[in-house]
C-alpha cells in the first residue's frame, strides 16, 4: 500500500505467516498488543487433514491450540486474543459437539459450555478482553442462537430487541469497560447491529438510510463501533460503517461507488480494518481519518491475488489472509510504518 495525504504516505510490509504441518490454508483472526497473532490453519493429524486453532508466536512459529478430542482428530478455532495472552474459541469434543473454550495459563483449553436448551448445545467465543470477560453466541433452544457474556464461570444470555425477548442474537466484540457489540433480530426479523452495556442493556445502533441489515463486529476504549450495513436486496450495498458521536458513517470502498465493504477490527488510533471488493476479487483496507480507506495488497504483485483483514493492534499491526502466488490461503501479518 502506498498512498498520501497532506505529506503523509503509509507504506505496509505484509508477511505469510504460514500453516501448521501439513497445511495448505490458514487465517489469521486477531492480534494483540504484544504481537500475538490467533486464528485457523489446516494441519496433519495421524494422515487425516483438520483445521486447528493455531498461535503464532513472537517469532512467527505456528502452534495448534488442540481440541476438547484426546487424539486431537476434530475441528477447532481462535477467534480472539487479549493482551494478557488468553484465547478465545471453539473446540469440538469427542461427541462433536463445538463448545466455547478460553486457553487458560496452563495451556489447557476450559470448556465454557452453553446457554442450554438444545440437544447439542454449541456455542462459540468471539472475544475477550483483558478483565477475562469472554463473549460470543450459543444455543439457547427453540431454535434459538443468543449472544452471551461469560464471567467468573458463568455465561449470562444477553436477550435480543425484540420486545418479547424471542429470537436470535450474538456478540462479536468487547472491550474492558463491558461494552459488547454483535447484532440481533428485531421485531420485523431483521437483524440490527447492537451495543449491550451493564447500565443500558442492549441498544438498536441502527443502519445507513435505505439500508435493512447492520451488524457491529467490534468496539474501541474510546467507544467507536465498526461493521457493516447493507440493503438485503442488494448485494453491492454493503458498506463498511463506523457508528460514533451517535450517528453511521460509510467509510466507503476502494472501488469509488462500485463493488462493496465490511469493517471487522479498529483500534485506539482509530483506525479500521476491513475488506472491500476490488473488480472480482476482495482486498483488504486500512481506513484512517486522514488517509481514508488504502489498499493494503496482497501477497502477489500489483492488484492481483485477494486478501481480507480481521484485526488490528494499538500499534497498527494489521492481520487477516491474503492468497498466496501458489494458490492457497495463508493467515497474513501487515506492518504499516507512517513517515513525512
Amino acid at each position: 500500500m502506498e498512498d498520501s495525504a497532506e505529506g503523509e504516505v503509509s507504506r505496509s510490509v505484509i508477511t505469510d505467516l504460514g500453516t501448521l504441518d501439513g497445511g495448505a490454508v490458514s487465517d489469521a483472526a486477531d492480534i494483540n498488543d504484544c504481537g500475538t497473532v490467533v486464528g485457523t490453519s489446516e494441519t496433519d493429524v495421524d494422515g487425516a487433514v483438520f483445521v486447528h486453532a493455531v498461535l503464532w508466536d513472537a517469532d512467527g512459529d505456528p502452534h495448534s491450540l488442540g481440541t476438547f478430542r484426546s487424539d486431537d482428530r476434530a475441528e477447532s478455532r481462535a477467534t480472539g486474543v487479549n493482551d494478557r495472552g488468553t484465547v478465545v474459541g471453539a473446540a469440538e469434543g469427542e461427541d462433536r459437539v463445538r463448545r466455547a473454550f478460553r486457553r487458560t495459563e496452563g495451556g489447557e483449553l476450559e470448556d465454557l459450555g452453553s446457554l442450554g436448551g438444545s440437544e447439542r448445545g454449541d456455542s462459540i467465543a468471539y472475544d475477550v478482553n483483558d478483565r477475562e470477560t469472554v463473549v460470543g453466541q450459543s444455543d439457547a433452544g427453540e431454535s434459538e442462537v443468543r449472544a452471551f457474556r461469560w464471567t467468573g464461570g458463568e455465561m449470562e444470555d444477553l436477550g435480543t430487541l425484540r420486545s418479547d425477548d424471542t429470537g436470535q442474537s450474538g456478540a462479536f466484540a468487547v472491550d474492558n469497560a463491558g461494552t459488547v457489540v454483535g447484532w440481533s433480530e428485531s421485531d420485523d426479523g431483521t437483524n440490527h447491529a447492537v451495543r449491550w452495556t451493564e447500565a443500558e442493556g442492549m441498544e438498536d445502533l441502527g443502519m445507513l438510510e435505505d439500508h435493512g441489515v447492520s451488524y457491529a463486529f467490534d468496539v474501541t476504549p474510546h467507544g467507536t463501533v465498526v461493521g457493516r450495513s447493507y440493503d438485503p436486496g442488494a448485494f453491492d450495498s454493503r458498506r463498511a460503517v463506523r457508528w460514533v458521536g451517535g450517528g453511521v458513517e460509510s467509510l466507503g470502498t476502494l472501488d469509488g461507488d462500485a463493488g462493496y465493504s465490511e469493517a471487522h477490527g479498529s483500534n485506539v488510533r482509530g483506525v479500521v480494518v476491513g475488506d472491500s471488493r476490488v473488480g472480482d476479487v476482495e482486498h483488504a483496507f486500512r481506513w484512517t481519518e486522514a488517509e481514508g480507506m488504502t489498499d493494503m495488497g496482497t501477497l502477489l504483485d500489483g492488484d492481483e491475488g485477494a486478501s481480507t483483514a480481521s484485526g488490528v493492534n494499538a500499534r497498527g499491526d494489521v492481520v487477516g489472509a491474503s492468497r498466496t502466488p501458489e494458490g492457497e490461503r495463508h493467515a497474513v501479518r501487515w506492518r504499516v510504518e507512517d513517515s513525512r
